[in-house]
């Protein structure tokens, strides 16, 4: 009976090195018998990519970027009069179908940097978009981009000043420690208009815990879960679907899946012959070809139970959701404080006597400790003592008796001096960002506040608060977690007049003085009724922060 019952294995992916897959974008809700009366799209043939670089699992056509070629086909990603760009395109498929729409005013497709996937991926553009007119084979590019590194090349494709309207992610969100540099990316070429969209679809493999995750960390970069664009293009809810809400919407770290229910698509696939081998075959192979179902259920958080067959079945799943800029502005009501925090500092009591200065009374939230400050401080202390020791030696050396000429004295004294120098240098650059203790404060206005304190080259103390936590975004920079960001996020309500509001500042702990703020000023914009925005630093605050993320409990998950 156990093996009656037992669902079919579903794959997530397709083919091998050196392999061609042909497939035929196809209605989100048709069924296969409906498949003969639906207008012909035309079927794109792609050679899978060589496994050049393994660990990025680029030589596979993955079942996602299949499923992002029949919601492109559905209209149910709109991509009319917009500048498309595809992330992690491996074989392209994606792109190719946005492109033999005709209707996007640019498709860029683009995959990592490197020349052997490059020339596969711009054979398989050319390959397919050879039959097309030479006014259309020109809205296609093919670009190569390393998620996190600069986006020049990505943007030089489009007109000054433009940005993509609409970002694709067939299956790129499996590998959570690539989701930072993601991001980066994507925040970084993305348009700051209402209906730009960043559309995903998370692949079978992914997991339920990852795509939460992934969707935490845009909501800190400035990205929230949008409306489905086109509902009826997507399977819809079963009658006796549950209509309970989810329980764990509403708990403190949630915030940014508050609506995950019904933003947040999970869909039945199945079918696991894409490949056409004649009309002959492929009519008899119909059935099978790579399709959803048309079941569909809510999303939860949390799933549906480890022991239930319902989140055994996420296997045969894909996560469907479109993003769009939301980032919370700076005079926007913050997140309401969690109530069900198990720390046990609560009362209202000063911290720090820097922060007990500026805030005065706030509630201690959360709290963290950096497990390397010390290793930190001690090597901090070695490169300066290592620097002192050889300034004070270069005289006795140049002074003493001995056999050694002058001219190799001076160069004995000259190298030490570099080499201690340049120590010395590197640790501070390695270690200033380093946090040693941070907190999650909450002031009697009800804003939230972060409390980060590090050391300087010198080894002094001092304290970062930033007022504004969406203004932390992850960085590319090494040894660096976060970076506080220079591209300002467009207010909610667009301010009458000029508005000046600090975001971070950085104050010394012995002395009392600020080192530096970091302010966003918002004005009324003219040409378009918005509102601009521009980044202010004055002095030199820490803009860089050095944390283990991995040790943020759930108090922490209140910031989103």
């Amino acid at each position: 009976m156990a093996a009656s019952t037992a669902a079919a294995y579903i794959p997530p992916s397709f083919g091998q090195p050196g392999v061609s897959i042909s497939y035929r974008p196809k209605r989100l809700t048709s069924a296969p018998s409906d498949h003969a009366s639906l207008p012909t799209s035309p079927v794109v043939t792609v050679a899978v990519p060589p496994a050049s670089i393994h660990h990025i699992f680029a030589h596979r056509q993955w079942r996602a970027g299949m499923l992002m070629s029949d919601a492109l086909v559905s209209s149910a990603f709109r991509i009319e009069a917009r500048n498309v760009l595809e992330l992690g395109a491996g074989t392209g498929l994606p792109s190719i179908t946005a492109a033999q729409l005709h209707t996007a005013k640019l498709v860029v497709a683009s995959d990592y940097d490197e020349p052997t996937l490059m020339r596969e991926l711009k054979h398989n553009v050319a390959a397919n978009m050879a039959a097309s007119p030479p006014d259309v084979r020109r809205k296609i590019k093919v670009a190569g981009h390393i998620w996190g590194k600069n986006t020049d090349d990505l943007l030089d494709c489009l007109a000054a000043s433009e940005k993509f309207d609409s970002v694709l992610l067939a299956d790129c969100l499996w590998d959570p420690l690539s989701h930072a540099d993601l991001l980066k990316t994507v925040v970084a070429v993305l348009a700051r208009t209402p209906d730009a969209r960043v559309n995903v679809i998370a692949g079978l493999h992914t997991g339920r815990e990852k795509v939460t995750s992934f969707i935490r960390r845009a909501a800190r970069a400035g990205l929230v879960l949008a409306d489905v664009e086109a509902p009826q293009a997507w399977p819809a809810l079963s009658e006796d679907a549950e209509t309970e809400e989810d329980p764990d919407a509403s708990r403190p770290g949630n915030e940014a899946l508050a609506l995950a229910r019904e933003r947040i698509l999970e869909l039945k696939v199945c079918g696991n012959t894409p490949i056409q081998h004649g009309e002959a075959e492929a009519e008899a192979r119909i059935d099978d070809e790579p399709r959803l179902t048309g079941e569909r259920r809510p999303f939860r958080i949390e799933g549906y139970g480890e022991t239930t067959e319902g989140d055994r079945a996420f296997l045969m799943r894909s996560c469907v959701g479109a993003m769009r800029c939301g980032l919370r502005p700076h005079l926007a009501t913050p997140p309401r404080l969690a109530r069900g925090f198990t720390t046990t500092q609560r009362v209202f009591a000063p911290t720090n006597a820097v922060t007990a200065k500026v805030l005065g009374d706030t509630r201690v939230l959360a709290t963290y400790e950096g497990p390397l400050s010390a290793t930190f401080r001690r090597l901090k202390l070695f490169s300066l003592g290592s620097l002192a020791l050889a300034s004070v030696l270069t005289p006795v050396l140049l002074l003493a008796p001995g056999e050694i000429s002058m001219a190799g004295r001076v160069g004995l004294c000259i190298t030490a001096l570099a080499t201690s120098g340049v120590s010395t240098a590197l640790i501070a650059w390695i270690g200033t960002p380093y946090v040693g203790t941070m907190r999650l404060l909450a002031t009697p206005q009800h804003q939230h506040v972060m409390e980060l304190n590090t050391l300087d080259w010198r080894l002094r103390k001092q304290t970062t608060l930033v007022y504004e936590p969406a203004f932390l975004r992850p960085t590319s920079r090494p040894f660096a977690a976060w970076e506080l960001t220079n591209s300002a996020p467009a207010p909610r309500d667009v301010p009458a007049t000029e508005t000046t509001t600090k975001v971070a500042e950085t104050i010394d702990d012995k002395t009392g003085t600020s080192k530096g703020t970091w302010a966003v000023t918002y004005a009324p914009a003219a040409d378009d009724g918005g509102a601009s925005a521009k980044v202010v630093v004055k002095g030199k605050p820490t803009r860089y922060f050095n944390v283990h993320e991995e040790l943020l409990g759930q108090d922490w998950q209140v910031l989103g």
